[in-house]
Formats: C-alpha cells, sequence, structure tokens
C-alpha cells in the first residue's frame, strides 16, 4: 500500500473521557472547548456497537479525543443537536445546523447510520479571521505564484484537493491579499456555502439549501453588479462551471475551488 492511500493520522492525544457526574452537555461544552483551543478543523461524533468515538481533524489530520458509552453517547448527540438547532426526534433523516458561540460558529450536520446518528462539526473561521499568504505554511515560491495572481485583473484560479484540505482557507487568505494590495471592497462578491468568515466591506451571498439561490442563479445575478473579482465556493456543475469559465474570460478575476 503506498502512502497516498493510507489514512493520515496525527499522534493519538490522551483521550477525554467524562468525570464523575459530569452531565451531556457539560461534556459536549468541554469537548468544544478543546476543540477549539487545539485548532481543530472539525468534530466527529461516530456511532458504533460498543458506544461513541469522537475524533478531531487539525491540519487535514484525524485522531481520536474522547470516547463515550451508548446512553451517554445519545444524550451528547441530543444536546448538540438541541445547540445546532436541529430536530432531536427526527433521528432517520439527514439534517443541517449551526451552534453560535462567543466568536465562533460551527456547523453542525447528522447523518442516520446503523448504529446511531453520526455528527460532523465544522468549525468555520469567525475567530480568527482570514490567515496571510505567509501564513499557511506553503513554499515561498508558491506564495509569490498567489500574489502574482491577485495581482492580475483577470483570469481563473482554480483550488483543488480533499476536504479539509485548506482550499477555503486559501481562497480567504487571497481576499485578504487583494485588500491589502488596495482592492475595491466594493468590486468583490463571494458565492459560499456557507459563509465561513466574514469580512466587512465586501459583499458575501449565502448558496445554501434553505437560500431560493443556487450557485448558478447567483452567479448570473452577481455578473450583473459592478463585480471585478468573483469567488465561487464550489465549480458543483456543468452548469456552473460554464458560466465561471465565461466570467473569467470577459475581463473579471475569479477565484473558485474543484474537488
Amino acid at each position: 500500500m503506498d502512502s497516498t492511500s493510507k489514512q493520515r493520522r496525527s499522534p493519538e492525544p490522551e483521550l477525554i473521557t467524562p468525570l464523575t457526574d459530569e452531565d451531556p452537555p457539560t461534556f459536549v461544552d468541554r469537548l468544544l472547548d478543546v476543540a477549539t483551543t487545539q485548532q481543530a478543523s472539525d468534530l466527529y461524533w461516530i456511532p458504533s456497537a460498543d458506544g461513541y468515538v469522537i475524533r478531531i481533524r487539525h491540519n487535514g489530520l484525524q485522531s481520536i479525543l474522547a470516547q463515550t458509552d451508548t446512553d451517554y453517547g445519545l444524550q451528547c448527540i441530543t444536546r448538540t443537536k438541541i445547540l445546532a438547532g436541529c430536530l432531536t426526534y427526527k433521528t432517520l433523516v439527514a439534517q443541517d445546523g449551526i451552534i453560535r458561540r462567543e466568536h465562533e460558529e460551527l456547523r453542525v450536520a447528522t447523518l442516520p447510520s446503523h448504529h446511531g446518528e453520526r455528527i460532523s462539526i465544522r468549525f468555520l473561521l469567525q475567530t480568527a479571521g482570514p490567515k496571510r499568504l505567509t501564513e499557511l505554511g506553503l513554499p515561498q515560491h508558491q506564495v509569490d505564484a498567489l500574489k502574482t495572481l491577485c495581482r492580475q485583473d483577470q483570469g481563473l484560479v482554480i483550488l483543488t484537493g480533499p476536504t479539509g484540505s485548506g482550499k477555503t482557507t486559501t481562497i480567504y487568505a487571497m481576499i485578504r491579499e487583494l485588500l491589502e494590495q488596495d482592492a475595491d471592497p466594493a468590486s468583490i462578491i463571494t458565492l459560499e456555502d456557507p459563509i465561513e468568515c466574514e469580512i466587512p466591506g465586501i459583499t458575501q451571498v449565502p448558496v445554501t439549501d434553505r437560500s431560493e439561490l443556487d450557485y448558478a442563479q447567483a452567479l448570473r445575478a452577481a455578473l450583473r453588479q459592478d463585480v471585478k473579482t468573483l469567488i465561487v465556493g464550489e465549480m458543483r456543475d456543468q452548469t456552473v462551471i460554464r458560466a465561471t469559465l465565461d466570467a473569467a474570460m470577459t475581463g473579471h478575476r475569479v477565484i473558485t475551488t474543484f474537488h
């Protein structure tokens, strides 16, 4: 088996277990605090026949954070769904929600499975704000190349990679670079699912399942504005790809991602 086919994991830390008489809401809050302190990008509640395993993702690497028995884990799942605004009695359908804590926002997604509900929690970028390109850990020649692309008046930049590889983080760093290069904030429009970091001055359009706008509709509408830089969160289908390419070839600077 080559290295690319192996699941990447970071060194396993000491497991967190519920304290004596620690109720599930307190334990859930403690896990979220620990994940925030460790600057995790994701936290997962994974059910099994023996209970729940809680894993975190940091810098693209997963590690086990905690374990609980089934009954305690189910109470924690219910608490998490309440915090996220999900319906606790619906356990056989997938749901999405948002947990808003002080200075941060967490995106929650539930998924029914054979042993119970699995929950994925994405820690959005509200707390720290966008990083600079120099803070991404990229080689200097790649940083220089991205800065050069940001100085181009038109064209297409496509960021690729699996979930958690840093595509969105890189996009926000490029937006920060554009603003530091004195780009007019009013000429920047982003189409995002969801908006992971609010940036004052620019126009950010949420494109979610709850919105009446899909990517293609939002993209066409954005092009009717006085937009110079267009951020398309993801090229999901042929219609969006075609519209994105057209925008890049008609005098716009377009930054997007592709899985």
